[in-house]
């Protein structure tokens, strides 16, 4: 292990003597991966419950089953665990515990090591206009624009002198990141600094982006809500027949350029669109990306709101309510049971194209949703103290909506099962 910051952290103790496993393949472990490889420490592999990623490996990691590292063989060489999933850092826990481990002796949370998470909004417009999202469904727009590469370049700086075992940076949130002619050289920017660079994109565009591949994003997620005519209900003003034909462009690119980079199509399940599962799991399987299905949700927060108060919702929002999977009468009862729980998203600090902060980027509207006019003026400090003040947060706290999102992405049995039956029928 190298020395300067891990001679205080809880991986003080190790000394290489222990094998390390990330618990939780998906994008935060992935990023904490590369931070420990910035700080010279190497892992054994990732732990991941689901057998759709069990078997396989991640940026050269093998990925195991929990009972492979905490009850077979693995567990006579004393493994210490990071947990890198915040939605079941609990259940982890739990089951860390009831294996004999003891936190900090032998498991360690994420943000022990990295406490906050950021999410750079690289472009703030969208080609789409989907029904659950609020590109689609608000009554008003919030003003929208692209940050340039040089600015991105000061805030990666900042970040990484605020958060140094940061491990990744989302480039997106409401807008489509392949807009911006300058993303290329923000994720080389990216990678000379050695932070992992998530990508999101609905790939329902013209633009050729090789130039994007070429320079070597960490990780690409796809939005999906459909197969043929059913994908433009949802993913509206979108075209089927495009994205088709530019998922095979990325496998074609991927494999030429950085066949390491996972790509993860994200499957957002509604009534409607629950029979095109299998084609687009099987589809996945074909191109070598990861399947992850979930039900979808209204979103932003801000109709949520509009909706437990009474108000009235745009009519893309209320089409949205009609096929939802899980009604949203039953998620906001649910979500209040769960209002004493900690808050998903509590680490997250969420850096607009603008360089504004806002408490939360699960909400879309500015008003009372401001932490700071400028990321780059503006201290981790005062933007954290005023989050605890936020009228925002504790209205939103008040209501258990901290939890809402959780009940749509977590991922069922039933759902579960459903990716293990398509990757046997794939293979």
């Amino acid at each position: 292990m190298s020395e300067s910051r891990l001679s205080s952290t809880p991986l003080q103790h190790l000394n290489g003597s222990r094998p390390i496993y990330l618990w939780g393949a998906s994008q935060a472990g992935m990023g904490m991966l590369y931070a420990l490889r910035r700080q010279g420490v190497d892992i054994t592999g990732f732990i991941d419950k689901r057998k759709a990623l069990q078997g396989g490996a991640i940026y050269d990691q093998p990925v195991y089953s929990p009972e492979e590292v905490l009850y077979g063989p693995r567990r006579a060489s004393r493994p210490f665990i990071i947990n890198t999933t915040f939605q079941h850092k609990n259940e982890i826990s739990a089951v860390c515990e009831a294996a004999g481990l003891l936190p900090g002796e032998d498991y360690l949370y994420y943000e022990e090591l990295s406490p906050f998470d950021y999410q750079v909004v690289v472009c703030g417009i969208c080609n789409l206009r989907c029904i659950s999202c609020p590109m689609g469904n608000m009554p008003a727009k919030e003003p929208a624009g692209m940050m340039s590469a040089a600015t991105y370049a000061r805030v990666l700086d900042k970040i990484l002198q605020e958060n140094p075992y940061l491990g990744i940076i989302q480039l997106y949130n409401w807008g489509e990141p392949l807009l911006n002619p300058e993303l290329p050289e923000i994720i080389r920017l990216t990678n000379e600094r050695q932070v992992l660079c998530a990508v999101s994109s609905n790939l329902s565009l013209t633009r050729d982006f090789e130039e994007v591949i070429r320079a070597r994003p960490g990780c690409f997620r796809i939005s999906l809500s459909g197969w043929g005519e059913t994908y433009a209900i949802t993913h509206t003003k979108g075209n089927w027949s495009l994205v088709l034909k530019n998922m095979r462009r990325l496998s074609e690119l991927r494999a030429r350029h950085c066949p390491e980079m996972p790509v993860e199509v994200t499957y957002h399940l509604y009534r409607h669109n629950q029979n095109d599962a299998m084609k687009i799991g099987l589809l996945c399987a074909e191109l070598g990306f990861v399947f992850r299905p979930h039900m979808a949700a209204l979103l932003p927060l801000d109709n949520v709101v509009t909706y437990i108060n009474g108000g009235q919702l745009t009519p893309a929002a209320e089409q949205t309510l009609e096929i939802l999977l899980l009604p949203i009468d039953q998620a906001v009862k649910m979500a209040a049971g769960e209002r004493h729980l900690a808050c998903n998203f509590e680490h997250a600090i969420n850096i607009d194209w603008d360089l504004t902060v806002k408490h939360c980027g699960l909400y879309y509207s500015r008003a009372d949703n401001q932490a700071a006019d400028s990321y780059l003026e503006t201290s981790l400090a005062e933007i954290i103290a005023r989050r605890r003040t936020s009228r925002l947060c504790r209205t939103c706290r008040g209501k258990g909506l901290h939890r809402f999102c959780r009940l749509y992405t977590s991922e069922t049995p039933e759902l579960e099962e459903q990716t293990h039956t398509i990757r046997e029928a794939a293979s």
